[in-house]
Order: C-alpha cells, then structure tokens, then sequence
C-alpha cells in the first residue's frame, strides 16, 4: 500500500468516520431486527411520527419533514403514503401554496409512537446506556449536534 494510502487509512478522522458508518449500520440492523421482534412500529415509522409529533401542532410540511428524517424525498413520499393509508398520518394540501402539502400526526399515530416508546427506549438503552456513563453520553451528543450543524451546508469541492 501507497504511504499515502497508509496515512489516509491512519488519519483519526477516517477512522472515525468509519466507525460513524459501522455503527449507524448496525444500530439500524439491530434495531429493525428487535422491533420487528416485538412486534412494534419499525424504527422508520417511528422516526417519521416522533418527528411529527415533536414539530407545531403536530403538522409538518412533506419538504420540512423530509429535512428533518434521514430518507430520501421519493422513500419518504412512499413511507407516508403507508402510513396514511394505516391512518398514523394524513396529508393536508396547503391552503397558502396549492403545490404545498402538509403532513398530520393523527391520534392513532400518536398512540402506535406512544406504545412503541418503550421498545425504543429499551433499543436505545442497550446500545448507548450500558456502555457509557451520563457525561460520556453528553459529550458523544455534543460532538453529534457538530456534526450535524458542519452538514447544514453542501461540502465544498476542493
């Protein structure tokens, strides 16, 4: 292998990153294959409904919702269409921008995040709880919401 490569491979920051994308692989992995197990809402479902639920009255519209959850528009665009059609969301056209279209946490929704929390708070547990202390925790989400402000912007071509 090149020295060059070799650095590359020996940088922290490509390790890091790395080990960012193992682990969201497997987090995702073992998540779906446990609330499939319990036979709860998939983590995507619950993503797109805590979301919702989180944001004004419940009500976002399908662009801002699509910022906010890690899907593409058009795998977005087919997760609502289930879940409005399982009556956990419902589209609104926008009164203002007739192209515009909100989406609505229904109560039904609101209860399947509510009777799913306790599965996700278990999945999370297992995986952050155990094997960090509190401060452990903070710092890890402090350095996360970095992250995430640093991909707000398109990175620059060199």
């Amino acid at each position: 292998m090149s020295s060059a490569g070799e650095s590359q491979i020996s940088d922290p920051k490509v390790r890091v990153f790395h080990a960012c994308l193992v682990a969201h692989s497997r987090i995702t992995m073992q998540m779906e294959e446990y609330l499939a197990r319990a036979n709860t809402l998939p983590i995507r479902d619950y993503d797109v409904l805590v979301t919702l639920e989180m944001a004004e009255n419940s009500t976002l519209r399908m662009n801002e919702l699509a910022e906010r959850v890690v899907y593409s528009r058009s795998g977005l665009t087919r997760l609502v269409d289930r879940l409005a059609a399982e009556g956990l969301v419902r589209r609104q056209k926008c009164g203002r921008d007739r192209r515009g279209i909100y989406c609505i946490l229904t109560d039904e929704g609101r209860a399947a995040r509510e009777a799913a929390g306790p599965f996700i708070l278990h999945a999370i547990h297992h995986v952050f709880g155990q094997h960090f202390s509190v401060k452990e925790v903070e710092t890890l989400l402090a350095m996360m919401l970095r992250v995430h402000a640093a991909t707000e912007n398109p990175i620059p071509l060199p």
